[in-house]
């Protein structure tokens, strides 16, 4: 049986179309002469987002998003991962890693190669490929006391991941041009609406 799209985005040079369903299964179409052309590979957990890379010379590469707060650069042309995630997967920050909210969307600006803003409910998070990859070619620090757990408080160094939690609910965000991003947030009056009556309990001798 055919499983309903979840989710899809075209390339910005109307090259390809890559879709997603619900078993997280990414299929790859070349608009071109509107044909299949190749599945990707099986993600190890369910997909929030994907998008691609607006940049022409670029606009093969597809970013993929899944509930661990990973992502995942694929050459759709080649059906396989950059060298970038081949080689610096494992350099995502335990911070990102395990944060308790999803990330739900992918801006990228206009004057920036190799970096792209993750979008969640809460926060926003700015990822700079080069420097996640020049710390993970630094290595990790042999004392395990400092391990680093979840906290809004940004890391002690640019680590080519800053969070920022000034913002939310975020409903999106997305660049116009260089320098200028969109926030859309929802008003927590607007949430409260949405909540149910307050709990009523009566109290022994009333």
């Amino acid at each position: 049986s055919t499983l309903a799209v979840t989710m899809l985005d075209v390339s910005p040079d109307g090259q390809w179309l890559a879709t997603c369903d619900l078993n997280a299964v990414v299929h790859v179409f070349s608009l071109q002469g509107d044909v299949y052309h190749t599945t990707l590979p099986t993600l190890p957990a369910r997909m929030t987002c994907m998008r691609f890379v607006p940049t022409l010379s670029m606009s093969h590469e597809l970013v993929c998003v899944t509930a661990e707060n990973r992502f995942y650069i694929f050459d759709v042309e080649a059906c396989r991962l950059t060298d970038w995630s081949r080689q610096f997967h494992a350099a995502i920050p335990a911070n990102l890693l395990n944060f308790p909210l999803h990330i739900m969307g992918v801006a990228f600006s206009p004057s920036t190669q190799g970096s792209f803003l993750l979008q969640g409910p809460s926060f926003l998070c700015n990822i700079d490929l080069e420097k996640l990859a020049a710390n993970a070619s630094v290595g990790p620090s042999d004392d395990k006391s400092k391990k680093r757990k979840w906290s809004k408080q940004a890391p002690p160094h640019d680590d080519g991941c800053r969070m920022l939690h000034k913002y939310g609910p975020v409903l999106g965000a997305e660049y116009l041009s260089a320098g200028n991003l969109v926030i859309v947030e929802l008003q927590w009056l607007q949430v409260l609406e949405q909540l149910g009556g307050t709990y009523y309990r009566k109290r022994y001798g009333k």
